[in-house]
């Protein structure tokens, strides 16, 4: 398979290690620009009652996602200032993907450990607010127990 990346990308069948090494990099470097470009191009679109419509369930969580997350400063350190200024829907979205992505990484725990969980007392009602009541329940439940254990 690494061959054929490096076919892709301009190597040869027998590559040395310094033209593999200099392939993963350009690799690497194409694939930021890749997705540079992507992020700036969410930045700067609007979404539109077309493309929430035409988006699958699946598809338009992460559309959403992606538009908040692409307006965000590159200082991460400004995430909960952000992500408070947002509208309650866009809050809401955020907050929980994040809890979906940390807990599809690494569990409850990856999550809780993790910076992310500064968002924790904001995801009851962030579930409430989308009409996920037993999410927001389970939530609440997970935080109660880690509070405990906390202290």
């Amino acid at each position: 398979m690494f061959k054929s990346l490096l076919k892709l990308f301009g190597g040869a069948g027998k590559a040395s290690k310094n033209s593999i090494l200099g392939g993963e990099k350009k690799l690497e470097l194409q694939i930021v620009k890749s997705l540079d470009e992507y992020k700036n191009k969410l930045a700067g679109e609007t979404l539109t009652v077309e493309m929430i419509d035409n988006a699958s369930d699946e598809d338009l969580v992460i559309l959403v996602f992606e538009n908040i997350a692409a307006k965000f400063p590159n200082d991460y350190k400004q995430e909960m200032e952000t992500v408070l200024a947002l509208p309650k829907a866009k809050q809401s979205i955020y907050i929980c993907w994040v809890l979906e992505a940390e807990v599809l990484n690494g569990g409850f725990n990856q999550y809780y450990y993790n910076s992310k969980a500064k968002f924790a007392d904001m995801l009851p009602g962030a579930f409430t607010f989308i009409g996920a009541s037993g999410y927001a329940e389970l939530v609440s439940e997970a935080n109660g127990f880690t509070k405990k254990i906390m202290i």
